[in-house]
């Protein structure tokens, strides 16, 4: 059984693989990220991959404390028109998912070190791995 800091570990993790975590060339969010997903202010981009019907991943490093700044982008997806379906706090780290429609958007807000990771996963539409026989 994997505890709930495991499961943390195990979520930033695929972010960041999936995000291609560690390049150090400029980069810029993917096409056709949506405008209406509010993205952290005052932070830099690392890492940003389109994987096809699986989504946008982009991951950022940020400033300030986990808890305002997920208390902050949460605030700004509502305003934007998003319901939340889930949230949670594990081991200081804050998850939550949004829908809008047929779309959702995974958030994830951590800290190790002096360095704050924003994690933002976009879906246009439901994606299920039985669709690809995976």
């Amino acid at each position: 059984m994997v505890s709930r800091s495991g499961l943390a570990c195990m979520v930033l993790a695929a972010l960041a693989a999936a995000a291609g975590c560690g390049t150090e060339a400029r980069i810029g969010l993917p096409a056709g990220f949506p405008a209406d997903v509010p993205l952290p202010e005052r932070a830099r981009l690392r890492t940003s991959r389109d994987l096809g019907m699986k989504g946008l991943n982009v991951v950022f490093e940020a400033r300030g404390d986990v808890r305002p700044l997920a208390r902050g982008l949460g605030g700004r997806m509502r305003a934007a028109g998003w319901s939340i379906v889930s949230d949670a706090e594990v081991d200081g780290a804050v998850f939550s998912s949004w829908r809008k429609g047929e779309r959702s958007v995974a958030l994830g807000v951590s800290r190790a070190g002096d360095v704050t990771t924003v994690g933002i996963s976009v879906v246009e539409r439901p994606y299920n791995e039985w669709e690809e026989g995976g």
